[in-house]
């Protein structure tokens, strides 16, 4: 599933050398993805000055927000419905090898482009990563991908978050028993969860768990913001937390391993044939996608740009207060560079 912006560009306030650029016939086509148990909204909550997908627009991009399979904006399926569990066969795998190439052929194919920019989180960097590292030919129609918080190997993932992989069995089970195998169950079931453990636990286990468990440092965190969009939805996603390998979904035994992979454990992911440009930001007080694990991704793949943000913990990187200056500012002003010396 996937939204496009339109925008009304705000041209009598325009600043040239700042975030905000003058109209010209430079005009780059992005693509953003959103990251784990995430959707399209995820770029949109903030407000317009803070949201990457609203200053891409109003810089003058023509910016298009990717829903993957399975979250409350892309549940379309030809014969199944979300309520049967069949409809829920699937991991991040499957979001690699046809999601991904789906929404960028489609892309193309509407504006009539040959080559577009891919703006990832977490996930979002994930399903890249794979399908980069699959397809030889990407490189011909992604320009360059500007990777947030890029998830791979997640080795040393710590706190909260690691004792939820632990127990990610149980919470497989309830969702196969409750929902039918899905884990989106909805934003007012979502919020209806998070409240009642916040009211049980207290607002000081909100800001310390569920707040934390993307990071330790939470000054760049709009709270009220994200109390109310926090999810406890799990994924498959999790399947390469297991054995901190960055590896195909693990489906359970040997047996049902060997049946889809013809080994006993699924196969690591191997990246030494990734071949797409690529800028990485990540934040040295991210708990999830831990500096020490993008620091391994970086000695896989060839990198033109990395920054490495300090404070930032793993949602900052969508909504943060300090984003645009941080990191959006940066990112656009070189997505259009690049789009200059690349006439299409």
């Amino acid at each position: 599933n996937l939204y496009h912006i339109f925008s009304k560009h705000r041209w009598n306030v325009c600043d040239c050398s700042g975030l905000v650029f003058c109209p010209t016939d430079v005009r780059p086509v992005v693509l953003l993805q959103h990251g784990l148990c995430g959707a399209s909204t995820d770029y949109l909550v903030s407000p317009a000055n803070q949201s990457l997908a609203f200053l891409l627009a109003d810089a003058g991009a023509d910016v298009w927000l990717g829903n993957m399979r399975g979250n409350s904006y892309s549940k379309q399926h030809k014969h199944l419905s979300p309520s049967h569990s069949d409809f829920w066969r699937w991991s991040f795998d499957e979001m690699a090898r046809y999601d991904i190439p789906a929404m960028i052929d489609y892309v193309l194919k509407v504006t009539n482009r040959k080559q577009l920019f891919y703006v990832g989180h977490s996930q979002g960097c994930s399903t890249m990563l794979i399908h980069g590292s699959r397809d030889k030919y990407i490189t011909s129609k992604v320009r360059h991908f500007y990777a947030l918080s890029p998830a791979a190997r997640l080795q040393q993932t710590t706190g909260f978050t690691q004792k939820i992989v632990k127990i990610r069995e149980i919470f497989k089970t309830f969702f196969n028993g409750v929902f039918h195998g899905s884990t989106d169950v909805g934003l007012f079931t979502n919020i209806a969860i998070v409240e009642i453990i916040c009211k049980t636990e207290g607002l000081a286990f909100c800001r310390d768990k569920l707040f934390k468990m993307f990071g330790d440092d939470v000054r760049a965190f709009n709270t009220v913001r994200s109390f109310i969009l926090i999810t406890v939805r799990l994924s498959a996603g999790l399947g390469t937390v297991k054995n901190g390998v960055f590896e195909n979904y693990d489906e359970g035994s040997p047996e049902a391993n060997r049946k889809r992979y013809g080994q006993p454990t699924p196969p690591a992911y191997d990246l030494k044939g990734f071949q797409l440009p690529i800028s990485v930001y990540y934040g040295g007080s991210d708990v999830l996608v831990a500096p020490g694990d993008v620091e391994w991704l970086l000695t896989q793949i060839k990198a033109e740009y990395v920054q490495r943000i300090g404070h930032y913990n793993h949602i900052d990187f969508v909504w943060a207060m300090d984003a645009p200056d941080t990191i959006y500012s940066h990112l656009i002003k070189h997505m259009f560079h690049l789009e200059r010396l690349s006439p299409q």
